[in-house]
């Protein structure tokens, strides 16, 4: 919290995984602000998309909070595309 209060930091991220999110969101609740968490796409400063039910509905999330504090999800689903090379 002091580094933050330091630095004015407008995003502190971190991987999706448990620890990350398990210490972000206390490090969120300490300094008052929201937590995003399995973020796959970011669209502007302040609005974020990420999967919920269980990967099968995307959701649009808008949050104006500083600083704000998010998990990324590393590796969103890519759809397969197909290619010409001999196997």
């Amino acid at each position: 919290a002091a580094l933050q209060k330091q630095h004015s930091f407008d995003f502190i991220c971190g991987c999706s995984t448990s620890c990350a999110k398990a210490l972000l969101a206390r490090f969120a609740a300490v300094i008052n602000v929201p937590m995003l968490t399995d973020v796959i796409n970011i669209v502007d400063k302040t609005t974020f998309q990420r999967y919920v039910y269980a990967g099968n509905a995307l959701e649009t999330v808008s949050l104006h909070a500083s600083p704000l504090v998010m998990t990324i999800r590393p590796s969103p689903h890519i759809a397969f595309q197909a290619c010409d090379a001999p196997a």
